[in-house]
């Protein structure tokens, strides 16, 4: 799953949440467009997983935009905040 991040406004995410649950825990990364990031451990419940970076890594500068693409059992699962006017 992935996730763009909109945290200082502009017409290109300012990061990137990769989350991964493939072999060995759940884990995810925050990658930026410069290639650098965080890794952090993530957490997994039925369903759901969390993961968890300092909002000072982002350096938001307004309210933060997301959009979530998963792919699970070959459909593909969109999800964004707030629910419209971005990446139309």
């Amino acid at each position: 799953m992935f996730a763009r991040i909109d945290a200082r406004g502009g017409p290109r995410r300012d990061a990137t949440i990769s989350l991964v649950n493939i072999e060995g825990p759940p884990y995810c990364g925050l990658v930026f467009p410069d290639g650098s990031g965080w890794g952090a451990p993530a957490r997994q419940v039925g369903r759901s997983i969390k993961c968890r970076f300092r909002l000072s890594l982002l350096k938001p500068m307004k309210r933060i935009r997301w959009y979530v693409i998963s792919v699970p059992d070959q459909r593909v699962v969109v999800d964004r905040a707030p629910d419209a006017g971005w990446y139309r």
